[in-house]
């Protein structure tokens, strides 16, 4: 018996904000072309979280770095757009490496902060406990399947399967 709203399916996706380019404006058949952010390509990794229920989780949106100025706004919590943002519970994050995929701190913290609030609220309301248990279905990256991350899981949180 759990609720739609405690059946949880995460996915991973890349959000590509500008491709590399061999696209220039110099006439065809030049000899010499520079290009420029040929090699450059600016991306983020984003985990979207909808319910049984059709609703839709807060993201994390990953973003290669280690310092506030890698994140949209640089992070400032006065900018009205990632106020607005962050006030819905979305949350922009730093690798602290150099790609911007998931690692292990990065998924607790989803868990922390996104998932496990959200089971919470969603059991309350059907009176259950806030911790009856719930449902989580993830894509399956390396990260997500390793020993560290499911002996985290199942110690700290029993109740999610």
């Amino acid at each position: 018996n759990i609720p739609a709203s405690c059946i949880v399916n995460s996915n991973e996706t890349q959000l590509l904000l500008q491709h590399g380019s061999d696209c220039s404006y110099a006439p065809i058949g030049s000899q010499q072309v520079d290009v420029l952010g040929k090699e450059e390509k600016y991306a983020c990794t984003v985990m979207t979280s909808p319910s049984m229920d059709g609703s839709l989780l807060p993201f994390q949106c990953i973003w290669k770095g280690t310092q506030n100025r890698s994140l949209p706004f640089q992070n400032d919590p006065t900018n009205p757009i990632l106020a607005k943002a962050c006030n819905h519970g979305h949350i922009f994050t730093l690798s602290h490496s150099s790609t911007y995929w998931t690692n292990l701190g990065i998924l607790q913290t989803f868990v922390q902060d996104i998932l496990v609030p959200h089971f919470h609220v969603k059991n309350q309301l059907f009176d259950y406990s806030k911790e009856a248990t719930c449902l989580w279905v993830i894509d399956i990256y390396s990260v997500h399947c390793g020993e560290e991350f499911h002996t985290w899981v199942t110690t700290t949180y029993p109740w999610i399967l």
